[in-house]
């Protein structure tokens, strides 16, 4: 059963997210990884990391319970070659924020955080993001 959260509970949540993301001086960061997430905010272990997205700064705008997210600026450069399976965002000092799910549009599940054309990251390539929402309760 889903709570139903009252708007300004979840404006207040996505704001807290917002500020921890645009933390300090640089742009929050989405790191794409391959491998089993772990539990949330635990240090990576044997995941490897395959590019960095880098967020706007602010990283985006909050109304109605969710966090609409800026331009991101694209990886023109992947660190390795794998599958992205997962997604952590921090803050510019690497700071903990969120993990999130990574899926291809072609997984017939279809209900991961981040959705991209195709989750095969080559070393030396571009990872590209478009801007999305993230969701608060019944945002």
């Amino acid at each position: 059963m889903t709570i139903g959260i009252n708007v300004e509970i979840r404006n207040a949540s996505m704001n807290l997210l917002k500020s921890a993301i645009d933390a300090g001086s640089g742009t929050g960061k989405i790191k794409f990884y391959d491998g089993v997430r772990p539990a949330t905010g635990v240090a990576i272990t044997n995941q490897v990391l395959l590019g960095t997205v880098l967020c706007s700064k602010p990283c985006g705008t909050v109304a109605d319970g969710a966090l609409v997210l800026a331009a991101l600026t694209d990886d023109e450069n992947a660190a390795a070659t794998g599958n992205a399976t997962w997604a952590r965002i921090t803050a510019n000092d690497n700071t903990f924020v969120c993990d999130l799910e990574v899926a291809s549009v072609f997984d017939p599940e279809g209900d991961a955080d981040i959705i991209m054309n195709s989750t095969a990251i080559m070393k030396g390539g571009i990872i590209r993001v478009h801007p999305g929402t993230l969701t608060s309760g019944n945002a």
